[in-house]
């Protein structure tokens, strides 16, 4: 479904970058344990958690959900 195929595209982003899950709370994302249930397709991800996300990742918000089916 759609909430795991952009949970895999912000990791693959994420890992492209060799952050950890860590990392990325370091930069400005909220919590590691909320990251790591969206990028297992547990957890949905509001507009405002997108942006605060392409922010810590360095990213435009629509390369993550680019090419999403």
């Amino acid at each position: 479904d759609r909430l795991k195929a952009l949970g895999g595209r912000i990791r693959e982003f994420r890992e492209k970058r060799k952050l950890t899950l860590e990392a990325v709370e370091g930069a400005g994302y909220p919590s590691w344990q909320h990251l790591q249930a969206i990028e297992q397709g547990r957890k949905n991800l509001t507009v405002t958690s997108l942006f605060r996300l392409a922010d810590a990742l360095g990213v435009d918000a629509s390369e993550l959900i680019a090419k999403l089916r």
